[in-house]
C-alpha cells in the first residue's frame, strides 16, 4: 500500500466520522431549538458547523487520494504487462540456454569441418578436430609424426605458438556467435589422452604447455 492509498483511506474515515457527527450535531441542534435552551443550541450549531466543514475536507480528501476505476485498471494493465513481458523474456532465455547447451547435429557438421578445413595444415600432419558431446568441446590429438611435434620435443616452439593463435581465434569466432558451449578446445597428447598440452575457453588460453617449454 503506498502513501495515496493511506492518505485516501484517512480522508475516507475523516469523511465518514463527519458525516456522523453532522447528523449527531443536528439533531440535537434541532432539539435545543425547540426547547429553547440557548446555551446548548449554540454549542450544537457550533459543533453541526465544525462537523459539515470535517465532512468537506474528508470529501475532498478523500476524492484527490482515492484513485478511480479507470486508474487502477490502467495500473493493473500495466503490471500485467510487465509481469508478462518478464515471464516471457525468462522463458526465452530459458530457450537460448537450452539451445547453448544441446548444440544440433547440424551445426556439428559443419563446425566440424570448418575446423578441419582451417586449423589442419602440413605441419599438424593428421590433428584432426572431433565434437566430443560428453565433455562438450573440441577434442583433437596431436599427430606425433606431425612437423609440429617434432619440433616441440627439439624445444621449438613457434610452429605451435602459431597453432595455438588459430585455436584462439576459432575458439572467439564460435563464442561470438552465440555458441559458447561450442567454444572450448583441447589439444590431447598423442601419449596420452588423459593428458592436454592446450586448453582453450571463449578465446582464451586456460593452460598452454608451450609456456612451460619455454621456462
Amino acid at each position: 500500500m503506498n502513501i495515496m492509498e493511506i492518505l485516501g483511506d484517512l480522508f475516507s474515515l475523516i469523511f465518514l466520522g463527519a458525516l456522523i457527527c453532522v447528523i449527531i450535531f443536528a439533531i440535537m441542534w434541532f432539539r435545543t431549538n425547540r426547547e429553547k435552551d440557548k446555551e446548548k443550541y449554540q454549542k450544537s450549531k457550533k459543533y453541526t458547523i465544525i462537523s459539515i466543514i470535517m465532512l468537506v475536507i474528508g470529501f475532498v480528501g478523500s476524492d484527490i487520494f482515492i484513485p478511480d476505476d479507470e486508474e487502477n485498471s490502467a495500473s493493473t494493465e500495466q503490471t500485467s504487462k510487465i509481469s508478462s513481458s518478464s515471464k516471457t523474456s525468462s522463458a526465452e532465455s530459458e530457450v537460448d540456454s537450452e539451445v547453448s547447451r544441446k548444440p544440433t547435429q547440424n551445426t556439428i557438421v559443419k563446425v566440424t569441418e570448418a575446423l578441419n578445413s582451417d586449423l589442419i595444415t602440413a605441419d599438424t600432419g593428421n590433428t584432426k578436430w572431433a565434437w566430443n558431446e560428453e565433455d562438450a568441446c573440441w577434442e583433437a590429438t596431436l599427430d606425433q609424426n606431425s612437423t609440429m611435434y617434432q619440433s616441440m620435443n627439439s624445444g621449438q616452439v613457434s610452429l605451435w605458438n602459431s597453432y595455438v593463435r588459430d585455436i584462439q581465434e576459432a575458439s572467439q569466432t564460435i563464442a561470438d556467435e552465440k555458441l559458447d558451449s561450442m567454444a572450448t578446445f583441447k589439444v590431447l597428447t598423442p601419449t596420452d589422452q588423459n593428458r592436454c598440452f592446450l586448453i582453450v575457453r571463449d578465446g582464451k588460453i586456460k593452460y598452454n604447455i608451450g609456456e612451460d617449454l619455454t621456462n
